[in-house]
C-alpha cells in the first residue's frame, strides 16, 4: 500500500523549483498518511496532519506538531487541544494553520458542535504561554462556517483568514473565501468569494501567500 508523504522542494534565483524530495526527519511514517502541512514563521516547527491506517478499524486524522532540529525535522508530538483521548480517536483534525505570531490555530474539524450536522468546520485554539499547550477549541461560527464542507484554512501575514468551503455560493465544488480579520480580537468578517480565475467549476484549495 501507498501512504502520503510530505516533500520540499526550493526555488533557485532564477524561479526555478528543485526536483521535490521527501523532508527529512521524523514526520513521514511508514503506515499513516501525511498531509496539509504549515511551517511558522520562523521555520522552527511543523504542524501537519496525519491519518493513521490499521486493519479493519477507522483511525481518525490528528494534528501533529515537530519542531526544527537541525536540517530535519524531530519527533513529532500529539496536538490534543486538552481533549480527551475518545474525542480525538472520535473525530478528525487536520488542515492547521498557525498565525505569524505563533498564538492562534485555526483548523478543520468535524467534531461535536460542526454547524449543520457532521461534514467539516473551521475552529480556533489559543496558544498558553504558561503552559505551553493548545487550549480548548471553539467553533468559528455560523458565518464563516455552513452545513457543508469547510477545510484548508490559512491566515495572511495581516490574519485575514482564506479557506475553502462548498456550502456557501460559489462557482461549484470548494471555491476559496476571503474573511477580512476585524479589529483586535479573534474575529472575522463575512467571507467573500475570490471568483474567477482563483475559482473554477472544480475543487479550489489550499491557497497560500509567498
Amino acid at each position: 500500500t501507498m501512504y502520503s508523504d510530505l516533500f520540499t522542494t526550493k526555488v533557485d534565483k532564477n524561479g526555478k523549483w528543485s526536483t521535490p524530495s521527501t523532508v527529512q526527519g521524523e514526520v513521514n511514517s511508514a503506515i499513516s498518511n501525511e498531509g496539509a502541512s504549515h511551517v511558522t514563521k520562523k521555520a522552527d516547527k511543523i504542524y501537519f496532519t496525519r491519518c493513521d491506517q490499521a486493519k479493519k478499524k477507522w483511525v481518525t486524522c490528528k494534528i501533529y506538531m515537530a519542531p526544527k532540529k537541525g536540517n530535519a525535522w524531530g519527533t513529532p508530538e500529539l496536538i490534543d487541544f486538552g481533549l480527551d483521548a475518545a474525542v480525538l480517536d472520535s473525530f478528525n483534525f487536520r488542515h492547521p494553520t498557525i498565525s505569524a505570531d505563533d498564538q492562534v490555530m485555526i483548523f478543520a474539524s468535524d467534531m461535536t458542535g460542526v454547524i449543520g450536522g457532521t461534514r467539516s468546520d473551521l475552529w480556533m485554539s489559543n496558544f498558553d504561554k504558561k503552559t505551553k499547550k493548545w487550549g480548548k477549541p471553539t467553533n468559528l461560527g455560523a458565518t464563516l462556517n455552513t452545513n457543508g464542507r469547510e477545510g484548508f484554512p490559512y491566515l495572511s501575514e495581516n490574519n485575514d483568514l482564506y479557506y475553502s468551503s462548498d456550502g456557501l455560493l460559489g462557482m461549484g465544488g470548494l471555491d476559496i473565501f476571503r474573511a477580512p480579520k476585524q479589529g483586535d480580537a479573534w474575529k472575522w468578517g463575512t467571507p467573500e468569494n475570490l471568483q474567477s480565475p482563483m475559482n473554477s467549476s472544480g475543487d479550489d484549495f489550499g491557497i497560500v501567500f509567498d
